[in-house]
């Protein structure tokens, strides 16, 4: 793929990222300080979005707990939030087919409100993995911290050969990087075992 063919295709998909953004901030109409979001494409399509309200992460259905009375959201376009996220998803992996590139199975954006910075180097990172012969990892994770500390991690599990479904996935995510408890016994045995599979495969 030449340069400027890149270049079109980075900044058609840059435009989905922008979108989904968009979508995220009018739900809250842009009263929040970060939003994360979290998207799914492998057997089926799957869009999430978690956003950092005065200090607090919460889900998108509880964030007028956060939020001052006269500020509230009408939490009922959450079926809206995620019908026009799915379609973002779509349309990145219609780019992706159409400049022949790999599409990602799992995509986590961050983004900070305050400085209006998007956080997505996967997959610019992959690309510097595959071009250097290293080993190629299924889903990178790129963490800021209250402080602006930049974290990342790379997690090398083949969670698609695995018995672990796409909403068990994004349970576990909320667990482990948002901090969110498990509900109850059966579910945090769940996120045990996927920690497990998790260490056996990083080990490697």
């Amino acid at each position: 793929m030449g340069n400027k063919v890149m270049k079109q295709f980075e900044d058609k998909f840059m435009e989905v990222q922008v979108s989904m953004i968009s979508l995220a901030l009018e739900y809250v109409r842009a009263q929040a300080e970060k939003i994360f979001i979290y998207a799914i494409a492998d057997s089926l399509y799957s869009f999430n979005v978690f956003y950092k309200i005065n200090g607090h992460v919460v889900r998108k259905h509880k964030v007028n707990k956060y939020l001052p009375k006269e500020s509230n959201i009408d939490t009922g376009l959450q079926s809206s939030l995620l019908k026009e996220g799915i379609k973002d998803v779509e349309a990145m992996l219609a780019i992706c087919k159409e400049y022949n590139r790999e599409h990602p199975t799992e995509m986590w954006l961050v983004y900070d409100a305050e400085t209006n910075i998007l956080f997505d180097k996967s997959e610019g990172l992959k690309r510097v993995f595959i071009d250097n012969d290293l080993s190629d990892w299924y889903i990178c994770i790129i963490h800021l911290d209250e402080n602006n500390k930049l974290s990342v991690d790379f997690d090398y599990a083949p969670w698609l050969e695995s018995d672990f479904g796409p909403t068990d996935r994004i349970n576990f995510f909320r667990y482990k990087f948002l901090g969110f408890e498990s509900r109850n016994e059966k579910e945090l045995e769940q996120f045990k075992a996927m920690e497990a599979f998790q260490q056996e495969h990083n080990r490697k």
